[in-house]
């Protein structure tokens, strides 16, 4: 999981609504977040069959970077696995049109997957 995956976690967890999902994400400084969503509905017909439509109730949620560190650590601790890459040792490097994800061995951990610091729970 990275970063932005334990965000979304985070945020889903504190709506406290059942299949709330983000939609809009609104920095706050340079790493606090407030995110919008709701509970979508999937279209069944027309060109955009099965996506998602937001168009009900929608709530706020902010996730701030301590938020996410400590549940980093977490994650660490119980799976021993790096956060960052989530244990498979790659992380993003980036995204185009044409290429797609391009992934590069990840930095956090030194490609082994597994947590530097792991301490005993």
């Amino acid at each position: 999981m990275s970063a932005s995956t334990f965000r979304d976690a985070i945020a889903i967890e504190k709506s406290g609504i059942k299949g709330w999902v983000p939609f809009r994400y609104e920095l706050i400084g340079k790493n606090d977040t407030i995110m919008t969503g709701g509970v979508p509905r999937v279209l069944t017909r027309g060109p955009n069959k099965g996506q998602r439509k937001w168009d009900g109730p929608r709530s706020q949620v902010a996730v701030t970077q301590a938020e996410i560190d400590v549940a980093m650590a977490r994650y660490e601790r119980e799976t021993g696995n790096c956060a960052e890459c989530e244990g498979s040792c790659k992380t993003v490097a980036g995204w185009s049109a044409t290429d797609g994800t391009r992934f590069r061995e990840c930095t956090k951990c030194d490609a082994t997957g597994k947590a530097k610091n792991t301490e005993a729970a």
